[in-house]
């Protein structure tokens, strides 16, 4: 059998009269459902989605973008924070996604910040459960098995309880990796989807998680190597242009990634001894729910129970079981989906790999793969018209059970009456004997929903998460939101805290990037990718210290300016928690009254407050004409023989550039976190400073280049065809040359 008939016989059957129109409506249905069903976490908890990073990290990002926006500003940088402002190349909150950058727009309007996280969950969600419904139907499932893979697609265990409600980019990513692989299957068959393609590959990168990139990247290369490991003739053709469309997608995010691989070597993400990694007990859980997971770094096993991981849906090893593996390995669709699956699976059994840390963060990948296969192994069956034997569905819930109560003995009762349940399921879809047919579907979406929600009940009733989901909700933003560097800034000083410090402090404070969710609070913020200068002098990457000296730290004198930085970073408040840290910091300098906080805080205040200069060399001065993050005009002047120096109250980031009436100056970091500006001798003029990420533009020009590439072979399709057809010629000629193999 030839390779163009081989991907024939096992493309999906032409839909009848109607059929998109149908698998639209379908595909909308299976959405709605999944948003449906996880919205209902908001009646366990109003602020479920606003949990760990999401609440530290990215929604405060999320509303200085908004912010931004709002004040025509492109979200490049923000002057609201120490750590993680060069908000571009930080790559996670996906700045160059148009659909994020818009629900950014309409969150950042909401002074609830749990219903705004909950909004973006959803909606993407809802994006998810479509893609997932469309490269089902793709892939060749049935309706009725595309729509329960869709449904449940969202609610696996990783993706919900981690990506929807903590590690946020990884479900937006994946909510357009779905589609992504979705078009590129198609291009491989029909190449004027190759501009879809390309949009969808590239919103797939843009979307800021490292890992989806990763994903896309093996399954492509599992592609390619499925594809021609029999060198099948007819096949290159067809492959260029998904290749294609890959290439072009990417250059089209070259603006997100340039600036993101060139910050690397300015920040730092150090390698974190003991991070957790799956087993291959876990990989195989994936039809067992309520599984408390030991893992270990290879060196110790230790226990995490603080959310759900494993499990994809309670069917998956039931159809997998029973799947004709050979017809199914027959199939190059079928055969890509597992490769893939198994190659996910591997890479989460690592720690991490150099900057990639938490390579558990594949497991929803390959619960995608699986329930891919598990729709693929359904639609099968009902195509031989083979029926589920009820002996290998038991041994599947036997095996299922058994790896269960091994991970955690202490609850053997609970997984027996799980084990009662999905024997009662399997034995009643024997009774559908050689067809699953709406019934059985019914039957198994229902069943999981409950399953869904029962993890949700299960998961609170333990606590989950112990931190800081327990806390009392953040307090409200204030409705009138400050311009761009209106704002005075505060600096908070506090250790971590071993027990939950009560109400009070939170709706006060709040964790890390409190001065980005609203004006104010803490001017550290939190990073992914902190540069060792931070560190050293906060000895922090996160909220609250993680040394006794920190007040020393911030108010020793800088070279040459003889200031503390406290005083540099042009701070007017300061917050101290321990009372021993605000009498160092009382002893350490005048020009600040002191008071009690709310919380029973130290709280001072600079009796003068500090301008953007806050240090200039002896002669030297700069007045501000116009400040915006990423630009500052001063007019300045040096009266001295000698070089000057002006230091600004912002956070270094590389690509900081300094101009005097248009001539290129000195841009620096003092002390690796400050901007300090040289200025000539006897020298005066307008002072422009401005931020433009490295990279940047030849990341703008290569998406220019991508957008082309793809328009000029739309119209003249043959500079594809013809030098992959050459190419096939010549392969062809050469293994005809060469003869057959012996045998």
């Amino acid at each position: 059998m030839s390779a163009a008939s081989l991907d024939k016989a096992h493309a999906p059957a032409p839909p009848p009269s109607g059929g998109v129109r149908t698998d639209v409506a379908i595909g909308v249905l299976a959405a709605a459902l999944a948003v449906a069903v996880a919205a209902t976490a908001l009646a366990v908890s109003p602020r479920f989605f606003l949990t760990d990073d999401y609440a530290t990290y990215f929604m405060p990002g999320f509303r200085e973008i908004a912010r931004l926006l709002a004040h025509g500003q492109f979200p490049l940088l923000t002057d609201r924070i120490w750590s993680g402002g060069a908000l571009l190349q930080e790559y996670q909150y996906a700045v160059f996604n148009p659909v994020s950058l818009a629900l950014y727009a309409g969150i950042g309007q909401l002074n609830d910040l749990a219903l705004a996280a909950a909004i973006y969950s959803l909606v993407h969600v809802a994006v998810l459960g479509g893609g997932a419904y469309f490269l089902a139907r793709v892939l060749g499932c049935a309706r009725r098995h595309a729509f329960l893979v869709a449904v449940l697609a969202p609610l696996s265990d990783w993706i919900f309880f981690w990506g929807a409600a903590d590690w946020i980019p990884a479900l937006v990513s994946m909510a357009w990796l779905a589609w992504a692989w979705a078009f590129l299957i198609l291009t491989y068959k029909r190449p004027n989807w190759a501009p879809a393609a390309a949009a969808m590959t590239a919103m797939t990168l843009l979307s800021g998680w490292p890992f989806t990139n990763l994903a896309l990247l093996l399954s492509a290369l599992v592609a390619g190597r499925v594809l021609f490991a029999n060198k099948h003739e007819g096949r290159l053709r067809a492959a260029a242009w998904p290749t294609l469309a890959l290439a072009a997608g990417g250059l089209i995010a070259m603006p997100a990634i340039l600036p993101v691989q060139l910050y690397v070597a300015y920040a730092q993400r150090p390698v974190v001894a003991g991070m957790w990694a799956t087993d291959l007990t876990g990989l195989l859980e994936f039809g067992m729910p309520f599984v408390q997971t030991h893992w270990g770094a290879f060196h110790h096993p230790y226990e995490t129970v603080v959310r759900p991981l494993t499990f994809a849906a309670w069917f998956a090893p039931l159809a997998l079981a029973s799947a004709n593996w050979r017809r199914l390995a027959a199939n190059p669709a079928a055969v890509i989906v597992m490769v893939s699956a198994v190659a996910f699976a591997a890479l989460s059994m690592i720690s991490h790999i150099g900057p990639f840390r938490w390579m558990f963060r594949l497991l929803p990948y390959y619960q995608l793969a699986i329930l891919m296969l598990a729709g693929l192994a359904l639609t099968q069956a009902d195509e031989d018209g083979a029926p589920w034997k009820f002996d290998r569905l038991a041994l599947v819930i036997a095996a299922e059970v058994w790896l269960a109560i091994g991970q955690t003995r202490e609850r053997a009762l609970v997984y027996l009456a799980v084990a009662y349940a999905f024997g009662a399921l399997a034995w009643l879809s024997t009774r559908f004997k050689t067809r699953r047919d709406l019934r059985w579907t019914a039957l198994a979406l229902v069943s999981s929903i409950a399953l869904f929600w029962l993890s949700l009940w299960s998961v609170f009733l333990g606590g989950y998460p112990r931190y800081p989901n327990n806390w009392t909700t953040m307090g409200s933003a204030p409705t009138a939101v400050a311009g761009l560097s209106e704002t005075p800034m505060r600096y908070a000083i506090f250790s971590p805290f071993e027990a939950d410090p009560g109400a009070p402090f939170w709706k006060t404070y709040g964790p890390a990037n409190t001065a980005l969710q609203w004006p104010g609070g803490s001017l550290i913020g939190y990073s992914s990718m902190t540069s060792e200068a931070f560190v050293d002098h906060f000895c922090q990457i996160g909220f609250g210290t993680d040394c006794d000296d920190i007040v020393a730290r911030v108010t020793k004198p800088v070279t040459p300016t003889g200031r503390g930085l406290i005083d540099l970073m042009g701070v007017d408040e300061v917050d101290v928690q321990r009372e021993a840290d605000a009498k160092a910091f009382a002893a350490a300098g005048s020009g600040w009254s002191q008071a009690r906080g709310p919380i029973g805080e130290w709280r001072f205040s600079r009796i003068k407050p500090q301008g953007l200069v806050t240090w200039a060399s002896p002669g030297a001065a700069g007045a501000v004409v116009s400040s915006a993050p990423a630009r500052i005009v001063l007019q300045a002047n040096n009266d001295s023989p000698a070089p000057g120096t002006l230091v600004v109250a912002r956070a270094w980031y590389p690509t900081w550039q300094a101009s005097l009436d248009g001539r290129p100056v000195r841009a620096r970091a003092l002390d690796g976190v400050l901007v300090a500006v040289d200025l000539p001798p006897n020298s005066r003029g307008r002072l422009t400073l401005s931020f433009w990420p490295t990279g940047l533009t030849a990341g703008l020009v290569l998406a220019a280049f991508g957008i082309a590439l793809l328009a000029i072979t739309a119209w003249f399709p043959r500079l594809v065809d013809g030098p992959a057809a050459w190419i096939e010629g010549l392969l062809a000629r050469r293994a005809h040359a060469a003869g057959p193999k012996p045998a």
